[in-house]
């Protein structure tokens, strides 16, 4: 997977339901774990809660993304998958890959220069990420498709780590 350049441990590529902070509602097939975030592809547009906008995530399209383990709110299953879900081996061999932090993959999208959609509790936020703090990113907001030059940034955005709650790339 290109997210985080084929970081973290890979996961078995079986569709899961996410319900986000915000109550958004994800189909996805995470394809990569790390210390606090997963990797994903989201397999449908997701359902917003009642009188909410969902995020520009497109329906039908398969965007890559990152989910902070923060923003996750709850897992849906049903009820055949809850035993399985029990029975699922640990991986007792836990390797440097798991110890890798969500500002490390985004540090890895900064360097690639890589146009993300951010996901906030504020509205959606699209550009590409110039620098990732400890605690937060710079975001250089453009319009998708354009180069990342001056000529073209409307804005910069920092963005605590804390407010993200998806970070889509297409």
């Amino acid at each position: 997977m290109s997210l985080g350049g084929g970081m973290g441990r890979r996961a078995g590529g079986g569709v899961v339901r996410v319900v986000l902070s915000s109550g958004v509602t994800l189909a996805i097939r995470p394809t990569t774990f790390g210390r606090d975030w997963l990797a994903a592809e989201i397999l449908d547009a997701p359902a917003a809660p009642a009188g909410t906008a969902a995020p520009g995530v497109p329906a039908g399209g398969a965007a890559q993304c990152l989910v902070p383990i923060a923003a996750i709110a709850g897992v849906i299953l049903e009820p055949a998958e809850v035993h399985a879900s029990l029975a699922a081996p640990v991986d007792p061999e836990s390797g440097v890959v798991d110890r890798i932090g969500f500002a490390f993959v985004l540090r890895d999208l900064a360097r690639r220069r890589k146009f993300v959609e951010v996901h906030t509790p504020g509205g959606l936020l699209s550009g590409t990420i110039d620098r990732v703090g400890r605690d937060h990113i710079d975001l250089a907001m453009h319009e998708r498709g354009v180069p990342r030059r001056s000529s073209e940034v409307r804005q910069y955005r920092i963005v605590p780590l804390a407010a993200i709650q998806l970070l889509c790339l297409r």
